[in-house]
């Protein structure tokens, strides 16, 4: 866990299986104004400085979640695909067939990335340092939230990082993963016991984008990230 700051003097307390890591740790060039323009949504571009952190502290593999995610299962198959590969990440959409389907409209989905920033799997290697010293150079100036300006945080940097370094990039396509409002039209959810399958594959994680307790049913989104209300 990376803590990016404290409240006045409030003492923060992990639970002892949790290691914490804070910002003042990581060389992170321009953080003092960085903590200034920069929201809280914002702060994803610190991503790749903490991730780079984890590797260069001796991790072989570091998957990164968002804080909106429910894993319900393990996450062997991505860290099988990290015996080859750099760098992965989880697309949008997996069956172009059934796109037509979607209340999510391709246009968004292509508008916001076609990769979903709320994982991403890393090895340590010197491609995927190399991605992530990529992503550490343009991110401070064009990882805001602010789509009239052709920016959305990291999500829409992905693809073309996939395109540039792309002999590093693994797609995850296994329907168990990254299981969102913005997909819903293509996987199959079905409980066997005392778990949950996607598309007759055991499910890992949900991602929980927009769901607010006092509205279970409703999506305060349009695609993945944040627009306007729609029923899922």
């Amino acid at each position: 866990m990376l803590l990016i700051d404290l409240v006045g003097e409030q003492s923060f307390r992990p639970q002892a299986s949790i290691d914490v890591h804070r910002l003042d740790e990581m060389q992170v060039p321009d953080i003092d104004y960085m903590k200034i323009y920069f929201n809280a949504f914002d702060s994803n571009c610190l991503k790749p400085f903490f991730v780079t952190h984890l590797l260069r502290k001796g991790f072989d593999k570091v998957v990164y979640l968002d804080a909106d995610i429910l894993a319900v299962n393990n996450f062997s198959d991505l860290f099988a695909m990290l015996d080859h590969h750099d760098f992965v990440l989880s697309p949008h959409w997996l069956q172009p067939e059934l796109a037509p389907k979607s209340e999510v409209s391709a246009h968004n989905i292509a508008d916001l990335g076609i990769y979903n920033g709320g994982m991403w799997g890393m090895r340590q290697s010197p491609g995927a340092l190399d991605v992530l010293e990529w992503l550490m150079r343009l991110l401070p100036r064009c990882g805001f939230d602010d789509r009239q300006n052709g920016m959305f945080v990291d999500q829409k940097l992905l693809p073309l990082a996939a395109q540039l370094f792309r002999s590093q990039f693994g797609c995850l396509e296994h329907p168990g993963y990254n299981v969102g409002y913005w997909n819903l039209h293509e996987r199959n959810i079905t409980r066997s016991g005392d778990r949950y399958l996607v598309n007759g594959h055991p499910a890992v994680f949900f991602h929980l984008s927009g769901f607010r307790i006092e509205h279970p049913d409703v999506s305060r989104s349009t695609a993945p990230g944040r627009s306007n209300v729609c029923r899922s």
